[in-house]
Protein backbone atom coordinates (compact mmCIF):
# COMPACT_ATOMS: atom_id res chain seq x y z
CA UNK A 1 0.00 0.00 0.00
CA UNK A 2 1.45 3.28 -0.58
CA UNK A 3 0.93 6.93 1.17
CA UNK A 4 -2.27 8.79 0.08
CA UNK A 5 -1.50 12.72 0.50
CA UNK A 6 -3.44 16.12 0.76
CA UNK A 7 -3.48 18.16 -2.17
CA UNK A 8 0.41 19.21 -3.40
CA UNK A 9 0.32 22.08 -1.83
CA UNK A 10 1.76 25.64 -2.13
CA UNK A 11 5.26 26.27 -4.07
CA UNK A 12 7.90 25.95 -1.72
CA UNK A 13 11.30 26.95 -1.68
CA UNK A 14 12.96 23.60 -1.13
CA UNK A 15 10.81 19.96 -0.18
CA UNK A 16 7.31 19.24 -0.83
CA UNK A 17 4.32 20.91 0.80
CA UNK A 18 2.27 18.44 0.70
CA UNK A 19 1.43 16.13 3.66
CA UNK A 20 -0.95 13.54 4.89
CA UNK A 21 -4.25 14.59 6.66
CA UNK A 22 -4.70 13.86 10.40
CA UNK A 23 -7.02 10.72 9.87
CA UNK A 24 -4.37 8.76 7.22
CA UNK A 25 -1.91 9.96 10.02
CA UNK A 26 -3.29 8.59 12.95
CA UNK A 27 -4.64 4.78 10.74
CA UNK A 28 -0.37 4.97 9.52
CA UNK A 29 0.86 5.68 13.08
CA UNK A 30 -1.64 2.80 14.50
CA UNK A 31 -0.83 0.02 11.95
CA UNK A 32 2.89 0.61 13.36
CA UNK A 33 2.44 -0.11 16.71
CA UNK A 34 3.91 -3.67 18.00
CA UNK A 35 5.60 -3.86 14.82
CA UNK A 36 8.86 -5.81 16.05
CA UNK A 37 11.66 -3.78 13.70
CA UNK A 38 9.91 -0.44 14.93
CA UNK A 39 10.03 -1.43 18.47
CA UNK A 40 13.70 -2.73 18.06
CA UNK A 41 14.79 0.59 16.53
CA UNK A 42 12.80 2.79 19.19
CA UNK A 43 14.47 0.73 21.98
CA UNK A 44 18.36 0.28 20.54
CA UNK A 45 19.12 3.90 19.60
CA UNK A 46 20.12 6.37 22.42
CA UNK A 47 19.50 9.92 20.78
CA UNK A 48 16.97 11.55 19.32
CA UNK A 49 14.59 8.97 16.72
CA UNK A 50 12.05 9.49 14.77
CA UNK A 51 10.06 7.53 12.15
CA UNK A 52 8.81 9.93 8.88
CA UNK A 53 6.44 8.92 6.28
CA UNK A 54 7.39 10.34 2.71
CA UNK A 55 6.32 13.53 3.77
CA UNK A 56 8.83 14.20 6.13
CA UNK A 57 5.80 13.60 8.92
CA UNK A 58 6.58 11.83 12.27
CA UNK A 59 4.62 8.50 13.04
CA UNK A 60 6.81 7.57 16.04
CA UNK A 61 9.42 8.74 17.70
CA UNK A 62 11.67 7.38 21.14
CA UNK A 63 11.68 8.85 24.47
CA UNK A 64 14.36 10.67 24.52
CA UNK A 65 13.10 12.57 21.56
CA UNK A 66 9.90 12.99 23.43
CA UNK A 67 11.61 14.40 26.17
CA UNK A 68 13.64 16.53 24.57
CA UNK A 69 10.66 18.54 23.62
CA UNK A 70 8.92 18.28 26.56
CA UNK A 71 5.77 15.53 25.17
CA UNK A 72 4.50 12.62 27.21
CA UNK A 73 4.01 10.87 24.24
CA UNK A 74 3.86 10.67 20.64
CA UNK A 75 0.29 12.42 20.16
CA UNK A 76 2.11 15.41 20.82
CA UNK A 77 4.17 15.47 17.51
CA UNK A 78 2.40 13.02 15.54
CA UNK A 79 1.88 14.36 12.08
CA UNK A 80 4.40 17.22 12.65
CA UNK A 81 7.75 17.65 10.46
CA UNK A 82 11.05 17.65 12.90
CA UNK A 83 11.67 21.21 12.42
CA UNK A 84 7.92 22.25 14.03
CA UNK A 85 8.74 19.34 16.66
CA UNK A 86 11.91 20.86 17.49
CA UNK A 87 10.74 24.46 17.59
CA UNK A 88 12.80 25.43 14.87
CA UNK A 89 12.48 29.52 14.15
CA UNK A 90 12.22 29.18 10.43
CA UNK A 91 8.66 26.56 9.49
CA UNK A 92 6.14 29.81 10.05
CA UNK A 93 7.68 31.48 7.17
CA UNK A 94 6.11 29.65 4.69
CA UNK A 95 2.72 27.89 4.49
CA UNK A 96 4.08 24.81 3.49
CA UNK A 97 5.71 24.46 6.79
CA UNK A 98 9.21 22.44 7.59
CA UNK A 99 11.12 21.93 4.91
CA UNK A 100 9.35 24.29 2.23
CA UNK A 101 11.36 28.04 3.37
CA UNK A 102 14.40 29.63 1.90
CA UNK A 103 16.38 28.40 5.09
CA UNK A 104 15.87 24.40 4.60
CA UNK A 105 18.13 23.79 1.55
CA UNK A 106 20.57 24.33 3.59
CA UNK A 107 19.39 22.56 6.99
CA UNK A 108 21.17 19.05 7.68
CA UNK A 109 17.56 17.46 8.66
CA UNK A 110 15.90 18.10 5.77
CA UNK A 111 18.54 17.17 3.52
CA UNK A 112 19.29 14.41 4.92
CA UNK A 113 15.30 13.52 4.51
CA UNK A 114 14.99 14.50 1.27
CA UNK A 115 18.06 12.63 0.18
CA UNK A 116 17.51 9.56 1.16
CA UNK A 117 14.13 9.24 -0.25
CA UNK A 118 15.99 10.26 -3.22
CA UNK A 119 19.06 7.61 -3.19
CA UNK A 120 17.22 5.25 -1.44
CA UNK A 121 20.33 5.05 0.83
CA UNK A 122 21.84 6.04 4.17
CA UNK A 123 22.77 9.97 3.77
CA UNK A 124 24.53 11.81 7.05
CA UNK A 125 24.75 15.50 7.66
CA UNK A 126 25.35 18.36 10.19
CA UNK A 127 23.10 20.33 11.15
CA UNK A 128 23.09 23.77 13.02
CA UNK A 129 19.31 24.46 14.04
CA UNK A 130 18.60 27.69 15.36
CA UNK A 131 15.48 26.74 17.72
CA UNK A 132 12.88 29.13 20.32
CA UNK A 133 12.37 27.88 23.73
CA UNK A 134 10.60 29.68 26.36
CA UNK A 135 11.06 33.07 24.30
CA UNK A 136 15.11 32.22 24.22
CA UNK A 137 16.73 31.59 20.77
CA UNK A 138 19.47 28.77 20.85
CA UNK A 139 21.88 27.43 18.50
CA UNK A 140 21.87 23.17 18.38
CA UNK A 141 24.49 21.12 16.46
CA UNK A 142 23.38 18.07 15.31
CA UNK A 143 24.92 15.46 13.11
CA UNK A 144 21.63 13.87 11.32
CA UNK A 145 21.31 10.07 9.73
CA UNK A 146 18.49 9.67 7.60
CA UNK A 147 18.03 5.68 7.22
CA UNK A 148 15.50 3.97 4.16
CA UNK A 149 12.83 1.35 5.83
CA UNK A 150 10.45 -0.13 3.91
CA UNK A 151 7.73 -1.85 5.83
CA UNK A 152 5.23 -3.90 3.21
CA UNK A 153 5.06 -1.63 0.73
CA UNK A 154 5.39 1.96 2.70
CA UNK A 155 8.63 3.89 2.26
CA UNK A 156 10.14 5.13 5.81
CA UNK A 157 12.67 7.59 6.89
CA UNK A 158 14.46 6.25 9.91
CA UNK A 159 15.83 9.69 11.43
CA UNK A 160 18.61 9.46 13.86
CA UNK A 161 19.71 12.91 15.29
CA UNK A 162 22.83 13.74 18.04
CA UNK A 163 23.35 16.55 19.87
CA UNK A 164 26.78 17.28 19.53
CA UNK A 165 26.88 21.15 20.32
CA UNK A 166 29.65 20.28 23.29
CA UNK A 167 31.72 18.41 20.50
CA UNK A 168 31.30 21.27 19.00
CA UNK A 169 32.49 23.70 21.07
CA UNK A 170 35.63 21.82 21.68
CA UNK A 171 37.04 21.38 18.28
CA UNK A 172 36.20 25.00 17.90
CA UNK A 173 38.40 25.44 20.90
CA UNK A 174 41.23 22.83 19.14
CA UNK A 175 41.09 24.50 15.81
CA UNK A 176 41.18 28.70 16.56
CA UNK A 177 42.64 28.87 20.16
CA UNK A 178 44.72 26.37 20.48
CA UNK A 179 46.66 27.31 17.14
CA UNK A 180 46.70 30.96 18.07
CA UNK A 181 48.51 29.97 21.51
CA UNK A 182 51.06 28.07 20.21
CA UNK A 183 51.85 30.50 17.61
CA UNK A 184 51.77 33.20 20.14
CA UNK A 185 53.89 31.33 22.55
CA UNK A 186 56.71 30.52 19.99
CA UNK A 187 57.09 34.19 18.83
CA UNK A 188 57.34 35.33 22.63
CA UNK A 189 59.79 32.50 23.20
CA UNK A 190 61.82 33.50 20.12
CA UNK A 191 62.16 36.81 21.09
CA UNK A 192 63.25 35.93 24.41
CA UNK A 193 65.91 33.97 22.95
CA UNK A 194 67.32 36.54 21.11
CA UNK A 195 67.17 39.07 24.17
CA UNK A 196 69.76 36.89 26.07
CA UNK A 197 72.71 38.42 23.23
CA UNK A 198 70.93 41.51 22.16
CA UNK A 199 72.41 44.87 23.58
CA UNK A 200 70.07 47.89 25.73
CA UNK A 201 67.95 49.21 22.60
CA UNK A 202 67.29 46.07 20.58
CA UNK A 203 66.76 44.50 24.16
CA UNK A 204 63.90 46.82 25.16
CA UNK A 205 62.32 46.54 21.63
CA UNK A 206 62.54 42.64 22.15
CA UNK A 207 60.88 43.44 25.54
CA UNK A 208 58.18 45.60 24.01
CA UNK A 209 57.28 43.21 21.51
CA UNK A 210 57.03 40.32 24.21
CA UNK A 211 54.90 42.47 25.89
CA UNK A 212 52.50 42.66 23.05
CA UNK A 213 52.73 38.85 22.87
CA UNK A 214 51.39 38.75 26.08
CA UNK A 215 48.99 40.91 25.74
CA UNK A 216 47.84 39.44 22.40
CA UNK A 217 47.21 36.19 24.24
CA UNK A 218 45.70 36.95 27.97
CA UNK A 219 43.26 38.85 25.08
CA UNK A 220 42.76 35.41 22.68
CA UNK A 221 42.38 33.47 26.25
CA UNK A 222 39.60 35.86 27.45
CA UNK A 223 37.61 35.85 23.52
CA UNK A 224 37.46 32.15 23.84
CA UNK A 225 36.49 31.77 27.09
CA UNK A 226 33.78 33.66 25.94
CA UNK A 227 33.16 32.11 22.04
CA UNK A 228 32.91 28.50 23.45
CA UNK A 229 30.19 29.33 26.25
CA UNK A 230 27.06 27.82 25.01
CA UNK A 231 25.25 31.06 25.11
CA UNK A 232 27.58 32.78 23.47
CA UNK A 233 29.19 34.94 25.89
CA UNK A 234 30.08 38.24 26.76
CA UNK A 235 32.92 40.28 25.70
CA UNK A 236 33.76 43.96 27.07
CA UNK A 237 35.64 46.58 24.82
CA UNK A 238 38.83 47.57 26.30
CA UNK A 239 38.51 50.93 23.94
CA UNK A 240 42.16 53.33 23.40
CA UNK A 241 43.09 55.25 20.74
CA UNK A 242 43.78 53.67 17.62
CA UNK A 243 45.41 54.23 14.05
CA UNK A 244 43.22 52.96 11.42
CA UNK A 245 46.32 52.09 9.43
CA UNK A 246 47.94 50.19 12.53
CA UNK A 247 45.03 48.10 12.60
CA UNK A 248 45.20 47.29 8.89
CA UNK A 249 48.78 46.63 9.29
CA UNK A 250 48.42 44.08 11.95
CA UNK A 251 45.67 42.60 10.33
CA UNK A 252 47.77 41.87 7.07
CA UNK A 253 50.88 40.58 9.24
CA UNK A 254 48.73 38.25 11.31
CA UNK A 255 47.29 36.00 8.27
CA UNK A 256 50.52 36.23 6.24
CA UNK A 257 52.30 32.83 7.72
CA UNK A 258 49.16 31.15 7.48
CA UNK A 259 49.42 28.24 4.49
CA UNK A 260 45.89 29.62 3.12
CA UNK A 261 47.40 32.69 2.18
CA UNK A 262 50.55 31.54 -0.11
CA UNK A 263 49.97 32.08 -3.51
CA UNK A 264 47.81 35.25 -2.88
CA UNK A 265 47.95 39.05 -2.75
CA UNK A 266 46.79 40.59 0.16
CA UNK A 267 46.03 44.63 -0.90
CA UNK A 268 45.39 47.26 1.77
CA UNK A 269 44.10 50.38 0.91
CA UNK A 270 43.61 53.34 3.94
CA UNK A 271 41.48 55.97 2.69
CA UNK A 272 41.14 57.64 5.99
CA UNK A 273 43.90 60.23 5.86
CA UNK A 274 45.44 58.86 9.03
CA UNK A 275 42.61 58.82 11.58
CA UNK A 276 42.59 57.28 15.31
CA UNK A 277 39.64 56.36 16.69
CA UNK A 278 38.63 54.87 20.27
CA UNK A 279 38.12 51.07 19.90
CA UNK A 280 39.25 47.92 21.09
CA UNK A 281 41.79 47.45 18.66
CA UNK A 282 42.57 43.66 19.65
CA UNK A 283 38.38 42.76 18.92
CA UNK A 284 38.09 45.02 15.85
CA UNK A 285 41.70 43.51 14.44
CA UNK A 286 40.32 39.86 15.34
CA UNK A 287 36.69 40.53 13.14
CA UNK A 288 38.68 41.43 10.64
CA UNK A 289 41.14 38.74 10.62
CA UNK A 290 38.41 36.22 10.22
CA UNK A 291 36.77 38.44 7.28
CA UNK A 292 40.57 37.85 5.63
CA UNK A 293 41.31 34.39 6.43
CA UNK A 294 37.58 33.36 5.12
CA UNK A 295 38.22 35.40 1.85
CA UNK A 296 41.68 33.69 1.41
CA UNK A 297 40.25 30.49 1.80
CA UNK A 298 37.26 31.05 -0.61
CA UNK A 299 40.05 32.43 -3.11
CA UNK A 300 42.04 30.51 -5.67
CA UNK A 301 45.53 31.13 -6.44
CA UNK A 302 47.08 34.01 -7.82
CA UNK A 303 43.53 35.69 -6.83
CA UNK A 304 43.70 39.11 -5.16
CA UNK A 305 42.27 40.17 -1.39
CA UNK A 306 41.59 43.32 -0.56
CA UNK A 307 41.49 44.72 2.63
CA UNK A 308 40.27 48.65 3.39
CA UNK A 309 39.06 51.47 4.97
CA UNK A 310 36.95 54.24 4.18
CA UNK A 311 35.31 57.49 6.04
CA UNK A 312 32.11 59.10 5.72
CA UNK A 313 30.98 61.37 7.79
CA UNK A 314 31.60 60.09 11.30
CA UNK A 315 31.28 56.29 10.18
CA UNK A 316 34.97 54.24 9.39
CA UNK A 317 33.79 51.57 7.54
CA UNK A 318 36.86 48.81 7.04
CA UNK A 319 35.96 46.19 4.16
CA UNK A 320 37.09 42.62 3.00
CA UNK A 321 36.76 41.67 -0.64
CA UNK A 322 37.48 38.84 -2.56
CA UNK A 323 36.49 37.91 -6.13
CA UNK A 324 34.02 34.95 -5.45
CA UNK A 325 30.12 35.17 -4.85
CA UNK A 326 28.77 33.05 -2.02
CA UNK A 327 25.46 30.52 -2.83
CA UNK A 328 22.64 32.28 -2.83
CA UNK A 329 21.32 29.35 -0.50
CA UNK A 330 23.69 29.79 1.34
CA UNK A 331 24.01 33.89 2.27
CA UNK A 332 20.66 33.37 4.34
CA UNK A 333 22.41 32.02 7.01
CA UNK A 334 26.05 32.92 6.94
CA UNK A 335 25.82 34.26 10.61
CA UNK A 336 24.35 31.47 12.07
CA UNK A 337 26.28 29.92 14.59
CA UNK A 338 27.86 26.51 14.11
CA UNK A 339 26.51 27.07 10.56
CA UNK A 340 28.93 25.58 8.12
CA UNK A 341 29.96 24.52 4.35
CA UNK A 342 32.42 22.26 5.48
CA UNK A 343 32.08 18.64 7.19
CA UNK A 344 35.20 19.02 9.91
CA UNK A 345 33.81 19.92 13.95
CA UNK A 346 35.22 23.40 14.40
CA UNK A 347 34.22 24.94 11.53
CA UNK A 348 31.28 27.39 11.29
CA UNK A 349 31.96 30.22 14.25
CA UNK A 350 34.12 32.84 12.07
CA UNK A 351 31.25 34.78 10.64
CA UNK A 352 29.02 34.52 13.86
CA UNK A 353 32.09 35.37 15.67
CA UNK A 354 32.45 38.52 13.11
CA UNK A 355 28.33 39.51 14.38
CA UNK A 356 28.72 39.28 17.84
CA UNK A 357 32.19 40.96 18.26
CA UNK A 358 31.71 43.75 15.53
CA UNK A 359 27.84 44.47 17.06
CA UNK A 360 27.29 43.83 20.36
CA UNK A 361 30.70 44.35 21.68
CA UNK A 362 32.12 46.83 19.64
CA UNK A 363 28.95 48.95 18.64
CA UNK A 364 29.40 48.67 14.82
CA UNK A 365 27.21 46.80 12.24
CA UNK A 366 28.28 44.05 10.45
CA UNK A 367 26.80 43.25 7.16
CA UNK A 368 28.32 41.75 3.39
CA UNK A 369 27.07 41.62 -0.51
CA UNK A 370 27.88 39.14 -2.77
CA UNK A 371 27.71 38.75 -6.85
CA UNK A 372 28.81 36.57 -9.34
CA UNK A 373 29.75 40.17 -11.46
CA UNK A 374 31.40 42.32 -7.66
CA UNK A 375 32.31 39.40 -5.66
CA UNK A 376 31.90 39.35 -1.53
CA UNK A 377 32.59 42.28 0.45
CA UNK A 378 32.46 41.77 4.20
CA UNK A 379 31.69 44.91 6.13
CA UNK A 380 32.17 46.18 9.36
CA UNK A 381 31.23 49.93 10.64
CA UNK A 382 31.80 52.26 13.26
CA UNK A 383 31.16 55.23 14.76
CA UNK A 384 33.71 57.77 15.87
Amino acid sequence: MTSTTTSSGPDTCYAPAARMTDSEIHEYAQSMVGNPVIDTLLKSMGGFLAILNEQRQILVANESFLKAIGVSDVSGVLGLRPGEALQCIHPSEHEGGCGTTEYCATCGVVVAIMTCLGSNEAVECPCSLAVRKEGVNKNLYFSVRAYPLTLGERRLVVLFMQDISAHQRRAVLERSFFAEINSTIASALGRSKLMLTANAERGRMLAEDIFGALIKLAQEVRIQKALVQETGGEFFPLLRLTAVAEVLKEVAKSVQAFPVAQGKSLLVGDKTAGLKFKVDSWLLQRVLGGMVMNALEASAKGDDVRISAELNRSVVTFSVWNRQAIPAEVTKRIFQQNFTTHAELGRGMGTYFMKVIGEQSLGGKVDFSTSETDGTVFRISLKI
